[in-house]
């Protein structure tokens, strides 16, 4: 396989090579990557930021349902601001480092025309990066997500999740929870600038947690759950006024999110406030309801979500967005 994206030269293109062997029940896999991209700081000033390196990556299945997993990447980053005018570099930041990796995964899941309708999902994933440099980073991660799905019809399904992290080390990665995956109109908790490459390259968005916006909660240590009622919404609508206009196979979800991150062991899930009353500390919670539409070549998300935290609703907020349930 072979992607690219060239742009004045190869320093400033994003590209990627990679080869696999699946010719026996033990799959391999070897990518080269390059990327590149421009953001500018002021009128006379643009950060430039590339990340480069290779990956190996080993899969071994035990049955139809379960494998293994095991890789390590080549990861390298340059991070520079450059004056426009000058043309000479202000600031100049490296990240060289090495990531083993080996994850578990299990599925089961039957399938439906939009979602899993049935069985089990359960991924875990261990991923490490030794300092052995002054410009490479240390840290271990361990993440857990498990999805379990109930048939109770032919139309009408239950979901249940539930994923956890933590990091450390040195320099821990970093887990920001809140919003939905392939956000269209997106909103911000707060705006996290391109100052740190180790939170553009390192960290993970742990979605959904609609209700909430992106970087609603952020630390070390994460856990997310989620319940989900799926159902058929508008089997088949036909409209002759004021247009004419047909629609079928529509499906509804309704949603209970609730989740949190937090930093080492600083986690309180409740607090009073001065008036005693109790409320959701750091833990952050939405519902809601929503629909999915298929249009040929993708699947839109309309959900409008309410956040709460035991003491009071905040005003519904809308989430379009692109993809399938999983």
């Amino acid at each position: 396989m072979l992607g690219t994206e060239l742009y004045i030269d190869l320093e400033n293109s994003d590209y990627y090579m990679a080869y696999s062997y699946l010719g026996n029940r033990t799959n391999y896999s070897l990518m080269g990557f390059h990327t590149a991209n421009f953001f500018g700081v002021s009128w006379f000033q643009m950060l430039r930021l590339r990340n480069y390196g290779a990956d190996l990556s080993v899969s071994h299945p035990f049955s139809k349902f379960s494998r293994l997993e095991f890789g390590a990447t080549s990861y390298n980053v340059e991070q520079r601001l450059i004056d426009l005018l000058t043309g000479t570099t202000m600031y100049d930041r490296r990240i060289n480092t090495v990531l083993p990796r080996a994850a578990w995964i299990f599925d089961n899941t039957l399938w439906g025309y939009f979602y899993p309708v049935d069985g089990w999902r359960i991924r875990s994933d261990f991923i490490t990066s030794p300092k052995f440099s002054e410009t490479s980073l240390q840290f271990n991660t361990l993440q857990l997500d498990m999805r379990r799905y109930f048939k109770l019809s032919r139309e009408y399904s239950f979901a249940l999740r539930l994923s956890a992290g933590l990091s450390e080390g040195q320099s821990p990665q970093r887990f920001f929870l809140g919003g939905e995956a392939n956000w269209i109109n997106q909103q911000f908790r707060t705006y996290h600038d391109y100052e740190d490459a180790q939170d553009i390259y390192f960290s993970d968005f742990v979605t959904p947690l609609r209700g909430a916006r992106y970087y609603e909660s952020e630390g070390n240590r994460y856990f997310l759950t989620n319940f989900e009622f799926r159902y058929p919404f508008i089997k088949y609508l036909a409209m002759g006024w004021p247009i004419p206009l047909t629609m079928a196979s529509i499906q509804g979800v309704t949603f209970l999110d609730i989740g949190a991150a937090w930093e080492n062991d600083e986690f309180q899930p409740f607090a009073r406030d001065d008036y005693g009353a109790f409320y959701m500390n750091d833990l952050v919670g939405g519902f809601g309801f929503g629909t999915r539409l298929f249009f040929g070549y993708f699947i839109l998300k309309v959900d409008v979500a309410w956040r709460f935290d035991l003491d009071k609703v905040w005003e519904p907020r809308y989430y379009f967005s692109l993809g399938t349930d999983f």
